[in-house]
């Protein structure tokens, strides 16, 4: 697992040991956002300053592949990436900017302007048709990627929307959470009538607390996992129930609170499940992060004891 600190140093933590590595990966500036490829080989770190900055490293190696600016002439920061394989990648900036990149290349292969704000927020689907991007204006966008042109926005949320996950194998619907000023966790269905972005949403939760971070379970389909900031700190499970209306024989789906776990004293900034599916990592401003088992992946039912471990970064 690969942890930053709003430094321009990368941690490495082994999991499976439960050890603070040695070894570090030092990037120009200061970091705000990393992810791994899909095979956990290559790690993106996107960095602030003088347009932007943006690297691709090989942590068991230690060897940079390449480095980037973004945009030329302005002050900015790679807030957030997403990869679709072990290949092509996607990263949102400052200026509300997304950028494709490919790895086998090394070049820009597209660029999207679509949101005014700071991009937070970001996810390929996965067939690796559709970007999904929440940004701080608000908005949540879906960007085709095969036929090249925006398909999907919406303004429902009333803060920055930096919470967004698939559901798993299916790439028409998502899950959304919305910050501060907001509270509420959304389903959208994109199979709806797109022109009209009111008709796509399904569902909408007032969770009472700011949203962080949501995954839809790949473990249960009908479950999602949210961690939260003001003024809870809590990590929810929450299951999809649907109920028929006699009225106009239409299904709906209401979202139904079955787990909430606390202990964290500060906000959840930031959140990740594993591989698996069945754990939770997340990281504080107190610079501590906390395992979780949120499923027992071999009965595929929820946890009730489920911090087994913190780390202390530094």
């Amino acid at each position: 697992m690969a942890v930053s600190l709003h430094s321009k140093k990368v941690y490495y933590y082994q999991c499976s040991r439960n050890k603070l590595l040695d070894e570090s990966s030092i990037s120009k500036d200061k970091i705000h956002s990393l992810s791994w490829n899909k095979s956990g080989e290559n790690l993106c770190i996107g960095s602030e300053g003088y347009s932007g900055y943006l690297e691709l490293v090989i942590p068991e190696r230690n060897m940079q592949l390449y480095s980037q600016y973004l945009i030329s002439g302005i002050y900015n920061k790679v807030n957030v990436s997403d990869w679709k394989d072990d290949n092509i990648f996607c990263c949102g900036n400052d200026n509300g900017t997304v950028f494709v990149f490919d790895t086998r290349t090394r070049y820009q292969i597209k660029k999207m302007k679509y949101h005014s704000h700071k991009i937070v927020g970001m996810k390929w689907s996965p067939d690796g048709r559709y970007i999904l991007s929440g940004g701080d204006d608000d908005k949540i966008l879906v960007h085709d990627n095969y036929n090249d042109k925006k398909i999907f926005e919406s303004n429902e949320h009333k803060s920055a929307v930096k919470a967004l996950s698939w559901c798993p194998g299916i790439s028409h619907k998502f899950v959304s959470g919305g910050g501060t000023n907001d509270k509420t966790i959304k389903i959208w269905n994109l199979n709806k009538n797109t022109d009209d972005s009111k008709s796509c949403l399904l569902t909408s939760k007032d969770t009472n607390e700011q949203v962080c971070f949501v995954n839809w379970s790949e473990i249960n389909p009908n479950e999602i996992i949210s961690t939260h900031g003001y003024s809870g700190n809590s990590i929810n499970v929450w299951r999809l129930h649907s109920q028929k209306e006699d009225n106009n024989n239409k299904h709906d789906i209401e979202i139904l609170n079955t787990k909430k776990w606390t202990g964290h004293q500060n906000r959840i900034l930031h959140a990740i499940m594993n591989s698996y599916g069945d754990k939770l990592i997340t990281g504080c401003p107190n610079e501590s992060i906390r395992f979780w088992n949120i499923y027992n992946s071999k009965k595929h039912n929820m946890m009730d004891n489920t911090c087994w471990n913190t780390c202390i970064i530094r």
